[in-house]
Formats: structure tokens, C-alpha cells, sequence
């Protein structure tokens, strides 16, 4: 009964955030007077919420993960949550507080950006050492996470979407995620030029890497399928299809990704 209760409650905080009107910098669909509010990804026994929250402006201001975990017979709910702060009319923030799990800790960190407004580097506050680095060599994003985890990503961009994602601790390959877009092209909804090309690939890595998240802020579409190296992907570098799925506004609201075992659903939640 606690389990049950537990779960009730944890999604009626989800879906009871403040309904603001969009901007164009806001992660909105192109052409879509709706944004979204959240997104759910849930397969066996286990549930991700990532909430979104915005400021007066209308920019991101809040991104809440939440992880409902059953895997180990027992409920688990984790959470991590990101608070931005803006200096003035700046659409990029300069700095950010990330809460972990527990609300006892934080961490407070500042952003810095290049001259074409991309994030370079993210650092704490309280240790110098401690300093996240991206850069954008081609058609490449790279990451570097040294201090905490000796961990290095590489994404690979084609016609402004994702087509892999390349995960190394220690130099040795972890994981590896292919994307493959075809027609139809899907657009993503939480796709916004004013998030992708800043601070889109901090948040796509951070989310990635902290519960397995599919939620992209970088990709303009949606992919068709997934393939590669890692948990509860198809073996041997078999392929696993997209099915997408859109409402009366022609919004997509659902999908479902055919894992081998564990069928992953998503749903995109709009204000």
C-alpha cells in the first residue's frame, strides 16, 4: 500500500506545474502554439519523469528528473533537480544549482559559453578542479568529465540530429547509441534553437548519463530507431524501431521503442 501511495502522489506533483505561454526560445514544436511540460519513459518496473519549469520570461528556469525504480523488489524514488539563474534579459544562464537526491546536497556551478553562445565549460564553485568541458569540433559535440567519473562523450550531428552517441570511462568504450532518421520525420518536441545550440548538449549529456533518459534537446527530429552497445539494447547491434504517435494537432504524444524483453513507451506532456 506505501508503494501505491507513493507512486499516486509522485504523479500528481509531476503534472501539476504552472501553465505559461511560449516563446520561441522555449522547447517548442515548430509551428506548435504548445511546449512541453514533461516526459515520461517507462519500461520494466522501472519510471522516468523529467518535468520542465519556466520563469516569467519563459525560460528554463527548472528540470526535475525523477526515477521510480521496482527493479529490486522494492519501490526506489530517486530525483536530481537543475535551477538555473539569468543575469538581467540574458536568454543563456550563467549559473545553476543541482540538487541531488535526498534535497541535503547541492552543488552550485557556473556556465561559460564561446562568442557563438555555446556552453564550453561548466565548473563548481567550491573545487577548480571539478570542471565539465565541451567543445565542437566539425560536426561533433565532445565532453569531457575528468574529475568526478574520468568519463568522454562524443555526439555526432547530421542535418542537425543526433546519429550517435559515444560514451568512454578511462578511455574504454562503455556504450555506444546510433540513431537513425527516416521518413516520416517526426519533430522533436522538446527541439528549441535557443536551447539546442547553448546549452543543449550539457542537458542531453547530464539527463543521458543520470538515469538513461531518451530526452533530447538537441535533435530537430524524432529517430526511427536505436541501435548499439549497452544495457537493454538489442544484441549484436540489432536495430529496435520507433513507433510514434501524434493527436489531433498533429503533436507527437507517444512512442514506443521495440526492446528485445523490455518495450519502452514514452509520453510527451504539453502545457
Amino acid at each position: 500500500m506505501k508503494k501505491i501511495i507513493l507512486f499516486f502522489c509522485f504523479c500528481i506533483f509531476i503534472f501539476s506545474c504552472k501553465k505559461t505561454a511560449p516563446l520561441p526560445n522555449t522547447t517548442q514544436q515548430s509551428g506548435s502554439s504548445n511546449y512541453i511540460s514533461s516526459f515520461r519513459q517507462y519500461s520494466n518496473r522501472l519510471q522516468i519523469v523529467d518535468s520542465l519549469e519556466y520563469d516569467a520570461s519563459h525560460r528554463i528556469t527548472r528540470i526535475l528528473v525523477y526515477d521510480y525504480d521496482t527493479t529490486s523488489g522494492n519501490a526506489e524514488l530517486d530525483s536530481t533537480k537543475e535551477v538555473f539563474s539569468f543575469s538581467g534579459n540574458d536568454t543563456v544562464p550563467n549559473s545553476y544549482v543541482i540538487f541531488f537526491p535526498g534535497g541535503d546536497q547541492q552543488e552550485d556551478r557556473l556556465l561559460f559559453y564561446d562568442t557563438l553562445n555555446r556552453e564550453i565549460t561548466d565548473s563548481a564553485t567550491d573545487n577548480s578542479a571539478d570542471v565539465i568541458s565541451l567543445s565542437y569540433p566539425g560536426n561533433n559535440i565532445d565532453f569531457s568529465f575528468l574529475f568526478y567519473s574520468n568519463e568522454m562523450d562524443t555526439l555526432v550531428l547530421s542535418n542537425g540530429n543526433i546519429t550517435s552517441h559515444s560514451e568512454y570511462f578511462s578511455n574504454s568504450l562503455s556504450s555506444t547509441l546510433q540513431s537513425v532518421y527516416s521518413s516520416p520525420l517526426y519533430p522533436n518536441p522538446a527541439y528549441a534553437s535557443g536551447v539546442a545550440n547553448t546549452i543543449g548538449a550539457g542537458l542531453n549529456i547530464w539527463i543521458h548519463v543520470d538515469n538513461g533518459s531518451y530526452l533530447d534537446f538537441i535533435s530537430k527530429n524524432l529517430a526511427n530507431s536505436y541501435s548499439g552497445i549497452g544495457n537493454g539494447l538489442p544484441p549484436n547491434n540489432a536495430s529496435a524501431d520507433f513507433s510514434w504517435v501524434t493527436d489531433s494537432k498533429g503533436r507527437v504524444v507517444k512512442g514506443t521503442l521495440a526492446l528485445p524483453g523490455n518495450p519502452t513507451t514514452i509520453l510527451y506532456a504539453y502545457y
